[in-house]
């Protein structure tokens, strides 16, 4: 199995640039979904709105959220029962 290293460094970047370039934050709290949309083409979409469209959530094998390409787009499942502050983490 291989593993990886967290790279804090290009994160801490991407996070500010983000935080520079951003139109939609400009106060906190900010939404998390609306700056996803802001930065990429991914949906966000809760695990209950998953299961009514009969997408195996087991598989996932996250608890809290997942990054999963499904019809060639690309997905954002989160645990809608979590805290709101776990949902945003978990998402960003």
């Amino acid at each position: 199995m291989v593993t990886y290293k967290p790279d804090f460094k290009k994160a801490y970047m991407l996070a500010n640039e983000i935080l520079l370039k951003s139109r939609i934050i400009n106060v906190f709290p900010f939404s998390v979904t609306k700056v996803i949309k802001e930065v990429s083409d991914i949906q966000c979409c809760s695990f209950k709105r998953a299961h009514l469209h009969s997408v195996d959530i087991e598989a996932f094998g996250s608890a809290a959220a997942v990054l999963t390409e499904c019809i060639g787009r690309l997905i954002i499942f989160y645990n809608q029962e979590d805290m709101d502050e776990r949902i945003k983490f978990s998402m960003l």
